[in-house]
């Protein structure tokens, strides 16, 4: 029996939060004798940033300006997720990470510790104009149209070159998914890929 591992990629508000759902869900109804773990990089960092300690500090004020976190809390904020709770055989959603290029061959460190088949990557794919759209009608206090901007913006920079490698590599499998549409028609794409690709 195999693990099965899902990279969900994507700009902010391209609704990666509302497929990896449903991706769980296919995954629990599909491997019924495994164990599936969401990873969602956004809500558990949103968590750690409103903690006390000097690092959410610092990491509070680098959101607030719309910036990229460095690598080290990054790959720190999946890897003890695995490192405490990984089990044999079980299945994972990575949402929103890795989002560079070296966090991604850090995580390719973790598909050799783990003997991990072939993880399916998943880029939704939508452009940034909708994306500002989507952001602003969230009304979150931290998103306003310059921040949303300038996160938006290291996208083509830091994640483009990520997913160029693993469209390269023979160890993945990558899928770009239109995500200018209904969240059915995403939907059914990645339901009819998930059922082509995960046995």
């Amino acid at each position: 029996m195999n693990s099965h591992i899902v990279i969900l990629v994507g700009r902010s508000g391209s609704g990666k939060g509302t497929q990896g759902e449903f991706i769980k869900i296919f995954l629990e109804n599909k491997f019924t004798d495994q164990k599936t773990y969401y990873i969602s990089t956004g809500a558990r960092f949103r968590e750690y940033i409103e903690k006390d300690s000097y690092s959410a500090k610092i990491s509070r004020e680098i959101n607030t300006a719309g910036g990229l976190q460095p690598e080290f809390l990054a790959v720190w904020n999946w890897s003890n997720i695995l490192v405490d709770n990984i089990v044999e055989n079980g299945n994972i959603i990575f949402d929103g990470a890795p989002r560079k290029l070296h966090e991604a061959q850090v995580l390719d460190s973790a598909v050799d510790f783990y003997n991990w088949k072939k993880p399916l990557v998943i880029e939704i794919d939508v452009d940034n104009e909708e994306c500002v759209k989507r952001l602003m009608l969230r009304k979150r206090a931290d998103d306003t149209e310059e921040v949303i901007r300038e996160r938006l913006s290291w996208y083509i920079r830091n994640v483009q070159p990520m997913l160029e490698w693993y469209k390269n590599s023979d160890r993945y499998t990558y899928k770009n998914i239109n995500g200018n549409r209904t969240v059915e028609e995403i939907k059914t794409e990645i339901e009819n890929y998930l059922t082509e690709h995960l046995k």
